[in-house]
């Protein structure tokens, strides 16, 4: 479908209504397509191959990924990293997706400037990881669903971004969890079991 939208613009249209559909068309065609995408990366979820993972290197690499957006969304990034942070055995693409997916999403929730807080420290078993925003938080009703396939309260979401990343720590036998209130921000917790000294 997409294929035979292009072709037709491509012949230069004079109708301007017929040209603006084709667009919409061919629009609508990429997002089924990114929909489709998000899906089968959802069903194959469990095939994964796990390396050590060094989350401060991870970190520090994902935000200047991101420096550009967070910089249009006028929002800045404090770390704070507490103390010596073993490495977790996991997929370092996955747990990239879960990382970059909620920090566009806080910076998504500023409607003017705000900060994010970054978190790294560890437990006796987990490496936690909290991400703190300034945003407008969400009501509790929201908060319920946030793991639930194709819930969105985005125009143009699928649904599926923090149903993905439900879905990737639990297959690296972690744990996430969302605290929010309205008007107070929204602090996303991971926890992320680390390679003991034993364990090596």
């Amino acid at each position: 479908i997409s294929g035979r939208a292009e072709i037709a613009l491509l012949k230069g249209i004079k109708d301007k209504q017929l040209k603006e559909t084709l667009k919409i068309i061919l629009d609508q065609c990429f997002f089924a397509k990114d929909i489709i995408q998000r899906l089968l990366k959802y069903s194959r979820l469990g095939k994964m191959t796990k390396n050590p993972v060094d989350i401060n290197k991870t970190f520090q690499m994902i935000l200047k990924l991101l420096s550009h957006h967070l910089e249009l969304s006028n929002v800045k990034v404090k770390m704070d990293i507490k103390g010596k942070i073993p490495q977790v055995l996991g997929n370092e693409k996955q747990l990239h997706e879960v990382f970059i997916n909620i920090l566009r999403n806080s910076a998504d929730a500023m409607t003017k400037k705000g900060m994010i807080y970054v978190s790294i420290g560890k437990t006796k078993e987990y490496v936690k990881i909290e991400i703190k925003d300034t945003g407008n938080g969400m009501p509790k009703k929201v908060l319920e669903r946030i793991f639930e396939p194709f819930f969105t309260t985005k125009r143009n979401g699928t649904g599926l971004g923090f149903a993905v990343c439900h879905t990737i720590i639990q297959e690296h036998e972690g744990e996430l969890k969302f605290e929010s209130k309205e008007g107070k921000g929204t602090t996303a917790t991971i926890l992320l079991p680390f390679i003991s000294d034993k364990k090596k």
